[in-house]
């Protein structure tokens, strides 16, 4: 069972791509992929994606998107040979509710078979979850209150985002581990999903300054010392967007961390600027942790006051080469670690660089995607490659995917080598 639920991750992984480019709200064009590659006039907050046809129904509009995949594949770990079938079936739900342009509430109902639990018992809470549910309330005509349960991005950075482990941060092939979730190098909203959010965001000047509550704690005993607080100042200048952020967090005593419920991250602080130059979209953001906020306010006085320091940079590009069209996307991020021990590199690098093409074949219906991730400190990573074949029966893709996983040993050199094939079926209401 174990196997059957690796494979279900690790063939998704190999062709998660060439997924992109069928997916109902990429599968018209491939720019969606990476955005508009364009200058920003004003800043941009993020909302969840739905891309499908809604119904009004007595105030409600509903939508939703269908999928599922039936398939099977080949993994070979350690020297040894495994061959196991896939399936998985996922429909969200969203309804939406706006009583006037001051008022809207957004809800999404997520269902997923096989559940990702691993025990052997599983409940209909353990199918059937609320993802998301909040208000945006338009207050004076000047601010915006968002309240609820949502997920919330905050960065420029595009590929070292991924909550699937793989390459984000430290979690990576050689086994390396931090303290706090790797997600949040890049998003320090990352883990808003499992939590309650406040949000205010006021339009100054060419941007926005938004404050942002984050509650993680024990519902029925309320705790202030459970709240993360964060911070963002996002403006356009030069043609340039440029943003400054924080976040305070639970300190290692409170009570979230100490029953497990959270994982303690360190404050931060951070700055990033984006920007096109000659085609590309250029972004660069640094943020920097730390343990004590009262030690940050005097730290040309204080020793050891900050952990660590991650920096990303990157740039991509989209454009059309007659009926095809191309599209890439590279990120460089290197991060150290102040008053690290011995035992423990204070300085890694990493890349990453995606890459794909869309529209081939006679029915201009074939998609090739690929992907490069490399811990240049450990000489790992992966190499994996993916196939999509859209419309081979109605709502209905073809995908096929390898996905080679290397790592610098005297026993071997590649880690692991997963092939998956499978039909994937999707459909918008």
């Amino acid at each position: 069972m174990k196997k059957f639920f690796l494979f279900v991750l690790l063939s998704a992984a190999a062709v998660s791509y060439a997924q992109d480019f069928t997916d109902a709200e990429m599968e018209e064009n491939l720019d969606s992929v990476f955005e508009d590659a364009s200058d920003v006039d004003f800043p941009v907050i993020k909302e969840t994606d739905r891309d499908s046809d809604s119904r009004a129904f007595n105030g409600i509009a509903f939508s939703g998107k269908l999928s599922s995949s039936l398939g099977g594949g080949f993994i070979r770990e350690n020297s040894e040979n495994d061959f196991t079938g896939y399936f998985d079936f996922k429909n969200n739900l969203y309804a939406d509710i706006k009583d006037n342009k001051t008022y809207s509430v957004h809800a999404d109902v997520f269902l997923e078979l096989p559940s990702e639990e691993s025990s052997k018992t599983v409940s209909a809470a353990d199918i059937i979850k609320l993802r998301e549910f909040y208000f945006n309330y338009l207050f004076a005509s000047r601010a915006y209150i968002t309240a609820g349960k949502k997920k919330s991005v905050w960065g420029y950075p595009r590929l070292f985002v991924s909550d699937s482990g793989d390459y984000s941060g430290r979690i990576d092939i050689t086994g390396n581990g931090i303290s706090y979730d790797s997600t949040m190098n890049t998003n320090i909203l990352s883990d808003s999903l499992y939590g309650t959010t406040v949000q205010i965001r006021i339009p100054v000047w060419t941007g926005t300054i938004s404050g942002l509550v984050l509650y993680r704690g024990n519902s029925s005993e309320l705790s202030m010392e459970n709240v993360s607080w964060g911070f963002s100042a996002e403006f356009v200048l030069f043609d340039a967007s440029i943003n400054f952020f924080g976040r305070k967090n639970p300190n290692e005593k409170s009570s979230s961390v100490q029953s497990g419920l959270v994982k303690y991250s360190p404050h931060c602080i951070g700055a990033e600027i984006k920007r096109s130059v000659l085609g590309f979209d250029v972004y660069v953001q640094d943020i920097i942790r730390f343990k004590s906020v009262k030690k940050l306010a005097s730290f040309w006085k204080e020793d050891e006051v900050f952990e660590s320091s991650v920096a990303t940079a990157g740039f991509y590009r989209m454009f059309n080469v007659r009926d095809s069209v191309l599209g890439f996307n590279f990120e460089y991020q290197c991060e150290s670690l102040f008053n690290s021990s011995e035992s423990q590199d204070d300085f890694m690098q990493r890349f990453f660089l995606e890459a794909g093409i869309k529209n081939l074949g006679k029915r201009h219906n074939i998609a090739l995607g690929s992907d490069w991730f490399h811990n240049a400190d450990a000489s790992s990573g992966f190499v994996k490659f993916g196939i999509n074949a859209g419309s081979v029966f109605k709502y209905t893709d073809w995908r096929t995917g390898i996905k080679a996983e290397y790592v610098s040993s005297e026993d071997a050199f590649l880690n692991k080598l997963t092939i998956g094939s499978f039909l994937r079926f999707t459909f918008n209401y």
